[in-house]
């Protein structure tokens, strides 16, 4: 007798979601500089909703900017980098002469 319970991808159960990003309460705690249990604490008083994105931030950047930091998504004034330079190097294309064409089935050059 077969098991009802097998998926049918084998790689993937069904149902099952891919994880795009992870915040934990330990990046929370790290954005905040609180520790991991006074965070936990917050969110179980309802200061803030652990599992909406958007009370998350609305929280975290309301105790940044308390503590004098910057929102989290923004940049800082420090700027390591000349503000007059591109903020990636710029290279010119290079011509190739060789190298297999699949327009003719055959190696150019």
């Amino acid at each position: 007798m077969e098991s009802n319970l097998k998926p049918d991808k084998p790689g993937r159960t069904k149902g099952a979601r891919e994880r795009l990003i992870v915040i934990d309460y330990g990046t929370i705690a790290e954005w905040t500089g609180l520790k991991v249990a006074t965070v936990r604490e917050y969110a179980r008083q309802g200061q803030y909703n652990a599992r909406d994105l958007d009370s998350v931030l609305t929280w975290c950047n309301s105790r940044r900017a308390a503590a004098g930091l910057p929102p989290i998504g923004q940049t800082t004034d420090n700027q390591d980098y000349s503000t007059d330079s591109p903020p990636f190097p710029i290279q010119t294309p290079q011509v190739i002469t060789g190298g297999y064409n699949p327009m003719k089935g055959d190696f150019n050059g």
